[in-house]
């Protein structure tokens, strides 16, 4: 319970909603309900009676639920919110989990919308009944053990993916996260992205795009090993070198490509890249689990559907610090052949989200 204490702490302290003198509803109630609407994954409107009648809190109905919320503009949720998980990877921090350097992923999400199009929109592929899509870029932590997300940004229609990824690394460090590894999609296969990662000096693996010109060079080395490979940008002319590591997968029985920059043979490389690549399926994990705590609303506000984004990741890392905190808690044992491992009790997303309900009901 310390750590649903510890999230209305710090949204008290770092988000500071604005209220009139005469106000009804404190902040901290508001604060309550916003985590609760995203606990349930329900709408604001239901959330709000199920807090009055189930919890016996005092409330406010759905409408001035979502007045308050609207008195934070866009930029000012964005900032706030933000203030509220580096506040969590502060305490991380405290702990010494970031003092070695750490491999990291960074790829796109897409939160469906059903309403007019407005400028924090991106258009997309035809999914859930909607080509029109609140995107977010984040860069996670996926080591074992150590799944947190970092920093998390709103994409528009006018970010150029390169800065995006600039923007992400640049934020990660300032919050004192040392990059070991960056693992990154096949959509961030190109010139501007891999120059950029070799200028800032960040190692890096990345699926290539298997064009005629891959392909061709796969098929000629025809086996697993690595090979010295360049793309080129028509449009700017630009050339990114890279080493092509080609491994032969079982599952899909062919051979597949990847790009790197990290250094070693091709006995290394080959046994080393895939194994390594399967921890960025930590970052699509964890935007599924903040997706089972994210709220649901019909509202065309922008700062609403942000607030409720941020929110959502804001219980996931807490949902990660609560595992990492009893881990640090029970220590180690030795196993039989005289390995340390910790012990592993964990909390599950649907327990703590049972728990965090019940606690607010005043059950336990």
């Amino acid at each position: 319970m310390s750590g649903y204490n510890l999230a209305l702490e710090l949204f008290d302290k770092h988000v500071t909603l604005p209220s009139a003198p005469n106000a009804h509803y404190e902040a901290s109630g508001l604060y309550r309900g916003l985590m609760q609407l995203s606990v349930n994954g329900g709408y604001a409107e239901s959330t709000m009676e199920d807090m009055a009648v189930r919890c016996g809190l005092e409330s406010p109905c759905g409408g001035a639920f979502l007045y308050r919320l609207k008195k934070l503009s866009y930029d000012e949720w964005d900032s706030r919110l933000r203030g509220v998980n580096d506040a969590i990877l502060s305490m991380l921090s405290r702990l010494g989990l970031l003092d070695r350097p750490v491999t990291c992923a960074l790829d796109y999400t897409k939160v469906p919308y059903h309403g007019e199009f407005n400028r924090y929109v991106v258009r997309s592929k035809h999914k859930d009944g909607t080509n029109k899509f609140y995107e977010y870029a984040t860069i996670s932590i996926v080591q074992d053990g150590l799944r947190i997300c970092v920093y998390s940004m709103p994409v528009t229609l006018l970010d150029v993916k390169v800065d995006v990824v600039k923007k992400l690394m640049e934020e990660a460090e300032r919050r004192g996260v040392k990059i070991k590894l960056l693992l990154l999609d096949r959509a961030f296969f190109t010139t501007e992205c891999i120059n950029l990662l070799k200028d800032m000096g960040v190692d890096f693996i990345t699926p290539c795009v298997c064009n005629e010109r891959v392909q061709g060079a796969v098929d000629s080395l025809g086996k697993e090993g690595v090979l010295p490979f360049s793309i080129h940008d028509n449009n700017s002319k630009k050339v990114a070198s890279f080493t092509m590591v080609v491994y032969w997968s079982e599952r899909k029985a062919k051979l597949i490509p990847f790009a790197t920059n990290v250094r070693g043979n091709a006995k290394k490389l080959v046994g080393m890249i895939p194994k390594e690549y399967r921890r960025r399926w930590g970052i699509e994990t964890s935007f599924r689990k903040v997706k089972e705590v994210y709220g649901r609303t019909l509202s065309p506000s922008p700062a609403i559907r942000l607030a409720y984004f941020m929110t959502a990741m804001i219980l996931y890392n807490l949902w990660q610090a609560i595992n990492i905190r009893l881990r640090a808690d029970e220590g180690e044992t030795t196993t039989e052949d005289g390995k340390k491992q910790k012990n592993g009790y964990r909390v599950t997303m649907p327990f703590m989200v049972t728990v965090f309900c019940a606690y607010l009901g005043g059950r336990v």
